[in-house]
């Protein structure tokens, strides 16, 4: 949506798969930024509302955070792949859809050319 309002993003967004790729490219670095930055605010939102035993950077605040994004950064991963693979179910619907009008012409008029002279 932002490829709307800035100009460089709209013009990698006429450039087809590569302009594609690289939007998606920065889209995952600013989620995995944004990610820190929201894990380490939970964090520290748990820990001084007495939510976790455990006090301090490297027993709460650095583990909580890196499971945090890591849980993001695999969401997004899960994600990508599941587009990748509707875009590939898309393309093979695609070419089933051009075979079956190449062929079912043909076929149609083998059948009524065999079937008149049949009788």
């Amino acid at each position: 949506m932002l490829s709307m309002v800035v100009p460089s993003l709209m013009e990698a967004r006429k450039e087809g798969e590569s302009g594609r790729r690289r939007i998606t490219q920065l889209t995952r670095y600013v989620t995995v930024g944004l990610a820190l930055f929201q894990s380490f605010g939970a964090a520290v939102a748990l820990g001084n509302g007495g939510m976790t035993n455990a006090k301090g950077l490297f027993d709460w605040l650095l583990p909580a955070t890196i499971t945090m994004t890591t849980g993001t950064m695999f969401l997004m991963w899960l994600g990508e792949q599941i587009n990748r693979a509707r875009r590939r179910q898309r393309h093979l619907d695609a070419d089933s859809l051009r075979h079956r009008r190449r062929t079912s012409g043909r076929g149609r008029a083998h059948v009524s050319i065999r079937s008149a002279a049949a009788k």
